[in-house]
């Protein structure tokens, strides 16, 4: 499995959006609470099989991972919705688990970035 890149993300956070360190650390810390919120989201919409609540919480994680420079989580964010509306419960089982591996990823290289 392909990970996001602690290089690609600092390159998209530190230079391209030029944040401050302070702003960087609020950011970091939103996305990693915001982003166990939803996939906590989307884990109840797997197991109740409610695919809007699955979809919507996907379609948010895509959109606030992609503004972070996270477009590992977002491509797989955006393959979890579209199975959502496809109503393919058993593709979105095995994308969860992809899409966790990713999102603790990410978090840990915005640890990282907020560290240093």
């Amino acid at each position: 499995m392909v990970f996001d890149k602690y290089e690609d993300v600092r390159l998209h956070l530190v230079e391209t959006l030029s944040l401050s360190k302070e702003l960087l650390t609020k950011i970091s810390n939103l996305f990693i609470s915001s982003s166990e919120e939803l996939f906590s989201k989307i884990q109840e919409g797997i197991k109740t099989e409610n695919m809007t609540l699955l979809r919507e919480s996907a379609h948010t994680l895509k959109g606030s991972s992609a503004n972070i420079g996270g477009k590992r989580v977002q491509e797989i964010a955006y393959d979890l919705q579209i199975a959502a509306e496809k109503g393919e419960t058993a593709l979105c089982g095995e994308l969860s688990e992809k899409l966790l591996n990713a999102i603790k990823n990410l978090q840990k290289i915005l640890e990282k970035i907020a560290s240093e």
